[in-house]
């Protein structure tokens, strides 16, 4: 499942606008399809936040989750990566709802 989130954390970098309510509304329309509300939106933000902070702490993890299902051998960690490797799992985490797995 990490290669799936990270395969989407990259279209929802490419695809998904320039700021990161954009991208958060994209990602959760691609994955639920609907437009999440304020509550799940400023939930997400705060994940991505979180994530960002902690890889930008951590380089390393953020190289290892960002190479994940490409082909890059460059392990040297740059914010970029700590960017891809944060909205990973946020893809993750919108790949794994209920709402997601379970469409009605």
């Amino acid at each position: 499942m990490t290669a799936a989130a990270a395969s989407f954390a990259r279209r929802i970098v490419n695809e998904g606008g320039s700021t990161l309510d954009q991208r958060i509304a994209f990602a959760f329309k691609a994955a639920v399809a609907r437009t999440p509300n304020r509550e799940e939106t400023a939930n997400l933000a705060s994940l991505y936040r979180k994530s960002l902070r902690k890889f930008l702490t951590y380089g390393e993890d953020a190289s290892k989750l960002a190479n994940i299902g490409t082909e890059k051998t460059d392990s040297s960690p740059t914010s970029a990566q700590a960017d891809l490797a944060a909205w990973t799992v946020l893809a993750n985490v919108l790949l794994n709802l209920d709402e997601t797995i379970t469409r009605e």
